[in-house]
């Protein structure tokens, strides 16, 4: 006897609600379809946006490395020149001392003349007596401060000046006042310039106006001991 063919059962409307949907459910390691198209359009953006920003950051990188580079430059250009001038003036600064120590040292400076310029009143002899300088000396050593200072305490020396003439001659050329007026002085004449300053006394008198009614005594003339 043939078996009877069994009917398929048919799935009723819950049943059917209740078979697994994609769409409902979340499977773990499944994407929706929708949920793949956002992440390859979100993909593409990203994409799109670290392209340009590559693009604008190797721009930047280089301005920013030119820019360094010529400050770079620039700072190294002045260090250049700072180290070129302190070794060009350091070893003229540093010859120029080895050649005065030297000079002071050597004998080639030793004074050989003294030359006496200028003088009238005053001889040579008692001007270098003032003076103090000595032959063989040497003249790097000579203080011109000094020199003049000794000679200016000749009331007749109104200005020193002294001149090195190398390697060995030593110039001293003054400049003396001239007596303008005779003021009568025990028995005495005083000379005085046109300044005021009071010379000498003597018992010469010299074809000079004569000053009367001095205001000062005569008690306080300070006229000094060389010239007495």
């Amino acid at each position: 006897m043939a078996k009877k063919m069994k009917k398929p059962k048919q799935h009723t409307g819950k049943q059917q609600e209740e078979q697994f949907s994609f769409d409902k459910e979340i499977v773990i390691g499944v994407t929706k379809k929708a949920d793949t198209k956002k992440m390859q359009e979100t993909k593409k953006k990203n994409k799109k946006q670290s392209k340009k920003k590559k693009k604008q950051k190797p721009i930047k990188g280089k301005m920013e490395k030119k820019v360094l580079s010529q400050q770079e430059q620039e700072t190294n250009r002045k260090k250049r020149k700072k180290a070129v001038f302190l070794i060009k003036y350091g070893s003229l600064a540093t010859l120029l001392l080895i050649l005065i120590v030297s000079a002071m040292f050597s004998p080639l400076f030793n004074i050989k003349t003294i030359q006496v310029e200028g003088n009238n009143k005053i001889t040579e002899k008692e001007i270098l007596s003032l003076a103090q300088v000595q032959i063989d000396q040497n003249i790097f050593k000579l203080s011109k401060y000094k020199i003049k200072k000794q000679i200016k305490e000749n009331a007749y020396i109104d200005d020193v000046t002294i001149t090195r003439k190398l390697p060995s001659n030593l110039i001293i050329k003054v400049e003396e006042r001239e007596p303008a007026y005779l003021l009568e002085y025990a028995g005495s004449y005083l000379y005085v310039d046109k300044q005021g300053y009071f010379l000498e006394i003597t018992q010469e008198k010299l074809e000079l106006p004569i000053l009367q009614e001095a205001l000062t005594p005569t008690t306080e003339f300070n006229v000094r001991k060389s010239l007495m």
